[in-house]
């Protein structure tokens, strides 16, 4: 698999993440955008941890970002197989 699609979402959801408010939802989504990400560069299974921002990103309340997260996660998840 060619890493660079991979890479290219990974920045796009860091990015988005970076956008939210300081709340405890917006951290806990931004703590799953990173936990991904390490696992993936690890090589370990990720299955897991994309579910888990996947239902971080729900706990968001409605907007645009929200959809966008959601979005890109869903992108990272395809790669991955998942």
């Amino acid at each position: 698999m060619d890493p660079e699609p991979l890479a290219s979402l990974f920045v796009t959801l860091r990015r988005y993440a970076g956008w939210l408010d300081k709340g405890r939802p917006s951290a806990t989504v931004r703590s799953s955008v990173d936990a991904l990400v390490t696992a993936v560069d690890a090589g370990e299974d990720a299955s897991q941890l994309v579910q888990t921002l996947e239902d971080d990103i729900a706990r968001l309340p409605s907007g645009g970002v929200r959809k966008m997260l959601r979005t890109t996660a869903g992108g990272v998840r395809r790669l991955l197989g998942r």
